[in-house]
């Protein structure tokens, strides 16, 4: 409408093939982050840089910034932690090595 006030329009949207791997820190987090790497098709349009909302099954996971990219590249997306997995840290050995006057202690997780 020419009312002169902002509205948000649509004017691309598209389905990307993409590779998700989980992603986690067991150290610093309990949980895992499901990671997307994405390729833009070689005939596909050039994504502008800017504010991406980022939806998994229908739901809103997050906003974030994108930068440009081209036809053919590949970018990377967080798409949230995913709640149905707990991540755990367990020291499960614990190694003392004496040599000389030094000691080297290694931890299995």
């Amino acid at each position: 409408p020419a009312d002169a006030a902002p509205h948000k329009v649509t004017i691309f949207s598209g389905d990307y093939p993409c590779f998700t791997e989980y992603v986690a820190v067991p150290r610093l987090f309990s949980f895992a982050y499901l990671e997307a790497t994405v390729k833009n098709s070689t005939k596909g349009a050039t994504l502008l840089p800017g504010k991406v909302s980022i939806f998994r099954d229908n739901m809103l996971v997050g906003i974030t910034q994108m930068e440009k990219v081209g036809p053919g590249e590949e970018f990377k997306l967080n798409l949230g932690i995913d709640e149905g997995l707990k991540v755990e840290r367990e020291l499960v050995d614990r190694e003392v090595e004496l040599i000389g006057n030094s000691r080297r202690t290694t931890y299995g997780y």
